[in-house]
């Protein structure tokens, strides 16, 4: 960030180094320091100031009172919190820690255009649009409003300068072409180029608007090491080279102000987070091997800044004041805890363009609209606090947050972000707490509420040597945070008994006596019988022993289970009956074990040998009306009943029932038919067939050429086989007219051999008995009697006619 301001400094006095050829390369008026400066090359020019803050010193003014216009700043002073580099009464101090936060209360809406007056006055009252048209312009479009985080890194607990000598210089009045001297002045000379003092990095996390209403966050860095600058002289040797690893410079777009912004620095470089995201790696083992540290010591180093971690706000490129409030901002540093500066300061020293009002209660600055005139250095005292149930003393500031859980405190704080800012005597605990078991090569991290307790099993450890260490239980209490708890462990030693079965092992404790007996039985069904031996355990252990080895056989078969011990190597078979008959219509034959024919086992294990038979079958018994099929089947097979039997004597049975028989188990069966007869009826009609016995055969009556037959018999019923001739009655009935339509009583038919005459009316009705069709003959005369006589009377009266 001191970069960026250093170098707006610059392109302010780009007018004049053009007029008058003068090279700046920084611009800080000897005028205004205070304390001390370092020389670090011939050149007098590139120094190092140390600065002193008194009471004396006081912000930026721009407008002097009773003043018509505004005029350039009075001092440099840049509003903001600041680790200082001072006691109050002024002793320089210097000290490295490992995070710094930085928490910015910015208005989101904040803006150069709104938050800020601009002043036109430059140089000692000349105006800017004096040196061209545009110029004014030019710099206010560029002008920004800064909210910056600053730290300084220090690589190595080495000093940041070595071999220094007082000497006094002539002070040169700073006003262009006069070169006279104003004063002398003492300063220290670097007398070597002191390659054991330890590499300082000024690094700047910042986030602007431009007059424009760009935002953008940004990245930037420089390196100093005093041998650099003794060969060099700084600014113009990184300047010059652009070295990547010197220095770095990078921006990315983002519309709103950040709330937090974190340096974090481990092992090889500082890490920077924004709003609780990563942001940046700032990677420092290209510049050393040395462990980096933020660091706070009184020197402002041209080009590289103020050596501290500081939180403000700042404007660029013109000079101006405060026209809106600009926030509130908080910096915190520490190790493990974070807190405000123990020395804080509400000015970051060495450059400033913004006057402004600066209201400080030692915690916090808020920048508003105003003047303020002097810088303030306070000391913040340990006060009185509960912490996590323990009466203790904590450094006033000191910000209280929880790793897990969520923090409450009680008293003199204010909450702050996720924590609490201690202010003064209170009470701070934590709703959870993590700890720590430390075992023998590892550390779990467990949470729980506080107060709670825990029975906490640790895992066991074995070690390549076979020494196992058995883990004890212990309580644990979520208390305090971060405590750690040593496992207790047992040691045992690993005792392997060799066998020509293989490895059997097992852990005991140390001087616990191995005793092999002359029947050693082992969980895994081997039996040894080995010569007496006892041997105490005093380190990882491998027996060899001389026995005989049995194996367990267990024989598993329908009929049960039983065990034996068997020498190993010797042949076994077990004894079953085959086939064998479980006596519920079962039989079981073809004995196997373990799925094979039955055939002697070498024991060379322990045995488990299950008796299985191969085939199985079933009694089945099957009677039907004919025969009676009994004997032991195999499960599968199917009787299938003849559909019909014929006894040859017009009898026959059909419809088995069941029609088949499925073996599935033990059955016995009795089919039963249904019984048929051959039956012929003869007569008018003839039918033959196979009827079911009990079953009823009607007989039809029908008519054929011109008789009606009804039988006598209207049924049959089948008892037996049987041959009938049915009778039927054969019936006619016919009316008999001549040709013109009389009736002719001289009609008559023949049915089945027998004549029937007609009435008087010529109607003839025949019935008659018979086995068979009968054949129907009718005849009468052309003329009926009726018509014969009344046409001989119409004659007889033609004649009787003529006659007369």
């Amino acid at each position: 960030m001191y970069r960026a301001l250093l170098l707006g400094t610059l392109l302010a006095l780009l007018v004049v180094a053009k007029l008058f050829h003068t090279p700046y390369g920084w611009y800080m008026p000897e005028i205004y320091a205070r304390g001390i400066s370092i020389q670090l090359t011939p050149n007098i020019q590139t120094v190092i100031d140390v600065y002193a803050v008194t009471y004396n010193d006081y912000f930026v003014h721009y407008c002097e009172p009773g003043y018509v216009g505004c005029v350039e700043p009075q001092y440099s002073m840049t509003p903001g919190v600041v680790a200082s580099a001072w006691a109050p009464g002024g002793k320089p101090v210097e000290y490295v820690y490992k995070r710094a936060m930085a928490l910015f209360e910015a208005p989101q809406n904040v803006s150069p255009r709104t938050h800020i007056k601009w002043n036109e006055w430059i140089f000692w009252g000349a105006r800017l649009r004096k040196f061209g048209p545009g110029v004014y312009e030019s710099y206010l479009k560029d002008s920004r409003v800064i909210y910056s985080f600053d730290v300084a890194v220090k690589l190595g607990r080495g000093p940041v300068l070595t071999c220094l000598q007082e000497i006094t210089y002539p002070v040169v009045d700073p006003w262009p072409l006069r070169e006279r001297v104003i004063d002398w002045r003492k300063l220290f000379n670097t007398t070597c180029p002191g390659h054991d003092a330890a590499k300082v990095i000024g690094a700047s996390v910042y986030w602007f608007r431009n007059y424009t209403d760009f935002g953008k966050l940004c990245v930037s860095w420089a390196v100093f090491w005093q041998p650099w600058w003794y060969r060099w002289g700084g600014y113009w040797f990184l300047n010059d080279i652009k070295n990547p690893l010197l220095e770095y410079s990078k921006c990315i777009p983002r519309d709103t102000p950040p709330k937090n912004i974190t340096a974090i620095a481990g092992k090889d470089g500082v890490y920077f987070y924004v709003d609780g995201e990563f942001f940046y790696k700032l990677d420092t083992t290209p510049l050393s091997n040395e462990e980096p540290w933020l660091y706070t010591g009184p020197y402002l180093i041209s080009y590289v800044g103020s050596t501290t971690t500081a939180a403000y706000v700042a404007i660029q490129d013109l000079d101006g004041r405060a026209a809106a409030p600009l926030g509130r901002l908080w910096l915190l540093i520490g190790n493990d805890t974070l807190a405000v500066p123990k020395y804080v300061i509400n000015m970051l020293w060495g450059l400033g363009r913004l006057e402004a009002g600066v209201d400080f209660d030692g915690f916090s600055v808020y920048v508003r609209p105003g003047v303020s005139t002097e810088p303030t250095v306070l000391e913040h005292k340990d006060v009185e606090v509960v912490l996590h149930g323990e009466r203790t003393k904590a450094q006033n500031g000191t910000y209280f947050t929880c790793e897990v859980g969520e923090p409450v405190a009680v008293g003199n704080v204010v909450r702050l972000g996720r924590g609490y800012l201690v202010r003064g005597p209170a009470e701070l605990y934590c709703t959870h707490y993590s700890v720590y078991v430390a075992g023998y090569n590892s550390t779990e991290r467990l949470v729980g509420e506080r107060g709670a307790r825990l029975l906490y099993t640790p895992r066991d450890v074995l070690l390549p040597n076979g020494t196992l260490l058995k883990a004890e239980p212990f309580a644990v209490v979520f208390n305090i945070p971060g405590r750690v708890y040593t496992v207790n462990y047992t040691k045992l030693y690993r005792v392997v008994v060799e066998t020509p079965l293989g490895r059997n092992e097992t852990f005991l404790p140390p001087g616990t006596p191995v005793r092999i007996s002359g029947d050693y039985v082992l969980p895994n069904g081997t039996r040894i019988a080995l010569r007496p031996y006892s041997i105490p355990v005093e380190r990882p252990l491998r027996v060899k022993a001389n026995y005989t080895v049995y194996y367990l056989v267990r024989v598993v078969s329908p009929h049960g289970a039983v065990e034996r011990w068997a020498e190993r190597g010797s042949p076994y078979l077990p004894s079953a009956p085959d086939p064998w008959e479980p006596g519920n219509g079962t039989r079981l034959a073809g004995l196997l074990i373990n799925g094979t024919p039955a055939a002697a086992v070498a024991v060379d294990r322990p045995l488990t040998l299950v008796l299985s038979y191969a085939e199985r079958y079933y009694w089945i018994s099957v009677k039907t009306p004919v025969n009676k099929t009994e004997g032991w089947f195999k499960p599968g097979t199917t009787f299938v009943m003849p559909p019909v039997v014929d006894f040859g004597n017009g009898t026959r049975l059909v419809d088995p029932d069941p029609p088949a028989v499925a073996v599935e188990g033990p059955l016995s069966v009795s089919v039963t038919y249904r019984r048929q007869h051959w039956v012929e009826i003869r007569g008018v009609e003839e039918w033959r067939g196979w009827a079911y016995e009990g079953s009823v055969i009607r007989l039809n009556g029908t008519a054929a050429g011109g008789v009606r037959y009804t039988p006598l018999v209207p049924q049959v019923e089948v008892r037996g086989p049987a041959s009938v001739t049915a009778r039927y009655q054969a019936s006619y009935y016919g009316e008999f007219k001549d040709a013109l339509g009389i009736p002719n009583p001289t009609a008559e038919v023949e049915l089945c051999g027998r004549v029937y005459r007609a009435d008087a009316a010529g109607r003839i009705y025949a019935s008659v008995e018979t086995e068979g069709l009968c054949q129907l003959e009718a005849r009468q005369w052309p003329l009926s009697p009726y018509t014969l006589g009344a046409l001989s009377a119409v004659l007889a009266a033609a004649a009787l006619r003529r006659r007369r």
